[in-house]
């Protein structure tokens, strides 16, 4: 009997040992320091940028650090219902809203309503449809911007924020040694110009007349954006090699990002570029923009961070996510060869920025194991961030995975 009794227990604890490597707790921890300081600072001239970017160059870029993007499609099903009573007149019936993750944090989406009206993004084209009555519906008006291929809209009372890209692009002044030289963009070199995010904001007061407000266009590619409590927060990113690129040991083409609000265009003061000294390298630049819609008021930040592929935000931050595969060359070792732990291990690096009333902060850099699903697998409450993310190269055979939390 005690023989079975020895038997069960020694079954239970391998039991648990087995259940404790599949979930692991961890804690959102800085990286290993070592020479770096972690400090946020500006640059003061672009003289410093271009020999930040240089240092990035000759460190080989990217190298050794594989980023990547999962090809996820969220779908956006009905959400809470709305009290549609402010639109005055006859009350139509309750209504849903874009599916949001977090409450009071509204997502773009090419289809919104305000339970009167439809707001319809198709064929590159905003198209204004009155819903209800539904004997009365029909299309009020359309909007189209030229040169821009629209992704989604947020709406707001009379207010409609249209985001998108432009297909324009520009050329870079070439740099030979000390000597700059005006040039146009060079047959067969595709970097020779960089798409914008474009941002319009429409006044709704006549849906059937839409009066444009404010145009904003920023260098780089729309990534995402949320509507907080009548503030847009608009991330947009471009790679560093599009800001400076290395053509051969002597020459390169550089670009000093930009912004244009009402079709006045500014370069990005120097000492509004922040980095973060850290080891992860710099391969892209990252603007972030919030704008006041009672206002017009626009507060513009760039940080240089890493690739980031999701974003999860908060009522009062913006969490950027990347995820860091291993160097490289170990997807060419033979099976004789040693691979550590270290070697196998994934990451995710995230940036924490905080938004507060049209205010943005870089505040910490942090970085778990294993990699994330999507935005769902990040999210804070109470003060504490929380991500799940899973460790393990599930595409080699015999590899075993983990889940953490």
């Amino acid at each position: 009997m005690e023989k079975k009794i020895t038997q069960i227990t020694g079954i239970l604890i391998v039991s648990l040992l087995v259940c404790a490597s599949l979930v692991a707790v961890i804690t959102l921890s800085p990286l290993d320091k070592g020479a770096y300081t972690y400090k946020l600072n500006t640059f003061e001239s672009y003289d410093d940028l271009q020999s930040f970017l240089e240092k990035r160059i000759s460190t080989g870029g990217n190298q050794g650090r594989l980023y990547y993007s999962p090809n996820i499609a969220i779908s956006k099903e009905s959400g809470t219902a709305n009290d549609a009573s402010a639109l005055g007149g006859e009350v139509p019936p309750s209504y849903s809203t874009t599916n949001v993750q977090v409450a009071g944090v509204d997502e773009p989406d090419i289809v919104k309503t305000d339970g009167t009206y439809l707001y319809v993004v198709a064929n590159n084209t905003v198209y204004i449809i009155k819903a209800y009555p539904v004997f009365e519906a029909t299309i009020v008006s359309q909007i189209k911007i030229t040169n821009v291929s629209i992704s989604n809209i947020f709406i707001r009372g009379d207010r409609l924020v249209v985001f998108g890209n432009t297909g324009v692009s520009y050329g870079y002044p070439l740099l030979e040694g000390d000597m700059k030289v005006e040039s146009s963009p060079r047959l067969g070199m595709w970097w020779g110009g960089v798409s914008q995010t474009a941002v319009n904001v429409y006044d709704l007061s006549e849906r059937a007349a839409p009066t444009l407000t404010k145009e904003i266009r920023i260098d780089g590619g729309y990534f995402d954006a949320r509507l907080i409590d009548g503030y847009v927060y608009l991330v947009a990113t471009e790679y560093t090699y599009n800001i400076l690129y290395a053509v051969d040991d002597t020459n390169y083409t550089f670009n000093v990002p930009e912004i244009s609000i009402d079709n006045e265009t500014k370069s990005i003061s120097p000492d509004d570029i922040y980095y973060v000294d850290v080891p992860e390298l710099p391969d892209t630049m990252t603007h972030v923009i919030s704008l006041n819609l009672d206002t017009n008021d626009i507060v513009e930040k760039s940080f240089m961070l890493g690739s980031s592929q999701t974003m999860y935000v908060s009522q009062n931050n913006i969490f950027l996510a990347s995820i860091h595969y291993p160097y490289y060359p170990i997807l060419y070792r033979t099976g004789a060869e040693s691979q550590t732990a270290a070697d196998n291990q994934e990451s995710t690096i995230l940036h924490k920025i905080s938004i507060d009333t049209g205010d943005i902060s870089y505040i910490a850099q942090g970085e778990v194991p294993g990699v994330i699903l999507n935005q769902f697998s990040m999210d804070e409450h109470n003060g504490f961030f929380r991500i799940a993310t899973t460790s393990g190269n599930n595409w080699m055979e015999n590899s075993q995975t983990s889940n953490n939390i």
